[in-house]
């Protein structure tokens, strides 16, 4: 009778232990646009100066390909595809399908994705629009250098700041609207050097503390805290 029970509890637990590890196990389902045969390689994106580190790799069968891999957070990867320029960087959150641009692998779109749908609706409606007006007016700068243009070399600076400063409150506004989302998270990776230590470390503490005290919300403060580490103050 004992034996009975002992047996129970622990199939009890095994079978909890396989059902948390089944939880933590997330699938990258892909398809290769134009590309029946080839390798498709999986690197983790390790942050903060760190290479990145090939965790995996499989042959297209028919142009489709698929990854398992046990997701404790999420955490930036980048696909590659044998013969083919460039690379995809996406964030791995959850059970997500990608489609892979074998001409341009930038490209590339991920769906089913909540971190990602919202990372790129900040490069669709921020990073983009900024940052081809900060190139026309680049552009515009070096013309009225070469003529010798004094009132609009002078405009196109007042303009650039301009340009600048609502992109910087655009930004501001994405992250306190996403400050409970690791999109936010990965952003404020992306940005820290530009914003300097202090405003990352208080955007940092703005975010809920699930993101605070996550591997990525810690690696990140912990650098940024390191006095040798170079960054603006």
């Amino acid at each position: 009778m004992i034996d009975r029970k002992l047996t129970v509890v622990l199939l009890t637990l095994l079978f909890c232990w396989s059902s948390s590890l089944a939880q933590n196990t997330c699938t990258i389902r892909g398809q290769v646009i134009g590309r029946p045969r080839g390798t498709v390689y999986l690197y983790e994106s390790r942050v903060l100066n760190q290479a990145a580190k090939l965790v995996d790799s499989v042959c297209l069968k028919s142009s489709f390909f698929s990854f398992q891999r046990e997701l404790k957070e999420p955490a930036g990867y980048i696909l590659a595809l044998s013969n083919a320029p460039g690379q995809f960087y996406f964030i791995w959150d959850t059970n997500v399908v990608i489609s892979l641009r074998s001409d341009d692998l930038n490209q590339s779109l991920v769906e089913e994705s909540p971190v990602n749908e919202a990372l790129k609706s900040f490069s669709d409606t921020v990073t983009m629009i900024y940052d081809k007006r900060l190139n026309e007016i680049s552009q515009a700068l070096s013309q009225g250098r070469a003529q010798n243009d004094t009132l609009r070399v002078k405009q196109n600076y007042q303009d650039y700041y301009t340009i600048r400063v609502k992109q910087h409150t655009s930004f501001l506004a994405f992250m306190q609207a996403q400050n409970e989302s690791w999109a936010a998270l990965f952003l404020l990776l992306t940005h820290h050097k530009e914003l300097g230590r202090q405003q990352t470390l208080n955007l940092l503490g703005a975010m809920s503390k699930q993101l605070q005290q996550s591997q990525l919300g810690s690696r990140l403060k912990a650098i940024i805290n390191d006095p040798a580490y170079l960054i603006l103050p």
